[in-house]
């Protein structure tokens, strides 16, 4: 899998910060780089796909890291 075939997805509540990291991501090749600045966003998006990268700010208001990950998981991993 390359970079560019993988979508990209970038969570942060400081929009300077997803603007960077998006340019980032693409000046490296991605093609497909999406930003949200919170959680709740991005799982109501239901975007999230097989082959995808995210990038999570640890501390962002809401919905912890940990209940992301199982929220994402699925049952057979």
């Amino acid at each position: 899998m390359r970079l560019k075939d993988l979508t990209i997805f970038i969570l942060d509540d400081d929009e300077s910060t997803l603007r960077f990291i998006k340019r980032l991501m693409r000046s490296a090749g991605s093609r497909n780089v999406e930003t949200f600045a919170n959680t709740e966003d991005f799982l109501n998006g239901e975007v999230f796909k097989k082959h995808s990268l995210l990038i999570e700010e640890l501390l962002l208001p809401g919905i912890s890291v940990a209940d992301l990950y199982r929220r994402l998981k699925p049952d057979s991993w």
